[in-house]
């Protein structure tokens, strides 16, 4: 099933998900996008590979009806409510992550049944028990200096720890509404070597 791990911190978030998917007892590719900007708006998704990308589908297409086109108009709990409305139609578990009212970058992790939680770490699919540990025990001043970093040594150590955990990282980042950098960026072997 793979892991999806996210944290909240006062400067911003990050959601950070593998990219392997295994089928049976093999790996069917390591290259498989979990973790996605839709409309300004960051995902990440654990569950069987075809429904993942029928969320992603289905979730981008409700945005757009409802008028989001990644700017400040995007708030937290409007978009918690839409994707809850999809996780539980696709089966599949999310964390979304987008500005709340005041601006500040914010998390909600969405379960298949449609439930919200407010969290500020978030930890999903088959390494979630090691990788919430992990979250519950970051220094949250070093993560909020640099919350893509944390998130990907999170990551990482799972990886190490759940054979169906692997392949390269996406990382999604969204800072306060004052700064403009956000999106996804895949780190594979070379850049985790650094």
């Amino acid at each position: 099933m793979s892991t999806v791990v996210a944290v909240e911190t006062p400067t911003g978030i990050a959601i950070a998900g593998d990219t392997q998917v295994v089928d049976g007892e093999s790996v069917s590719s390591d290259q498989f996008q979990r973790v996605f900007d839709v409309r300004g708006v960051g995902v990440g998704v654990v569950g069987e590979s075809g429904a993942v990308q029928q969320f992603r589908q289905w979730f981008d297409v409700a945005l757009q009806d409802r008028g989001f086109e990644g700017d400040d108009t995007i708030d937290i709990d409007a978009v918690a409510r839409i994707a809850a409305r999809e996780t539980e139609r696709a089966g599949v578990d999310a964390v979304v992550g987008a500005h709340d009212d005041d601006g500040a970058a914010s998390l909600r992790q969405i379960a298949s049944d449609g439930r919200v939680l407010d969290s500020g770490v978030a930890a999903l699919g088959t390494g979630s028990a090691v990788a919430l540990g992990l979250l519950e025990a970051l220094d949250m001043d070093e993560a909020a200096n640099d919350p893509a970093t944390a998130v990907r040594n999170v990551l990482e150590t799972v990886m190490e720890r759940d054979v169906d955990t692997g392949g390269e990282i996406d990382v999604w980042t969204l800072g306060s509404a004052d700064q403009a950098e956000q999106g996804v960026r895949r780190f594979g072997e070379e850049e985790a070597e650094r």
